[in-house]
């Protein structure tokens, strides 16, 4: 998504109850995501 001249990447995921999500959320979903796109971000740095 384009924002100003910027690129907005969202990361999600699709789970059919809120204990999935829960579950999820408990062994760092959250975190594992936020680390996925700071590489993401590295790797379009370093290429730019």
């Amino acid at each position: 998504e384009d924002q100003d001249g910027f690129t907005k990447v969202t990361l999600g995921m699709i789970l059919s109850t809120a204990a999935e999500f829960q579950e999820a959320k408990g062994f760092g979903a959250i975190e594992l995501g936020m680390q996925t796109l700071a590489k993401l971000d590295r790797f379009v740095a370093l290429r730019l």
